[in-house]
């Protein structure tokens, strides 16, 4: 399931840090350097309690999407 569909109306999600939740990363919007970052290893991090959560809820570190990211850099 891609991310797109995980997503769907949803706007807010709970930050797994801390357990409040927050608005999910909008990319229209937000600064994808000042809320996700992309680890050597092809997953993502959360540098924010927005990524945190954005990544939580779309799953966006699943064995393949992570593999996909190694694989094109």
């Amino acid at each position: 399931m891609s991310c797109s569909l995980r997503k769907g109306p949803r706007r807010v999600a709970v930050d797994p840090e801390v357990g409040d939740e927050v608005a999910l990363f909008n990319p229209r919007t937000l600064v994808w350097a000042e809320h996700l970052r992309l680890k050597a290893d092809g997953r993502l991090e959360g540098v924010s309690a927005c990524g945190r959560a954005t990544i939580a809820c779309l799953k966006m570190n699943r064995p393949l999407a992570v593999l996909l990211r190694r694989s094109a850099r």
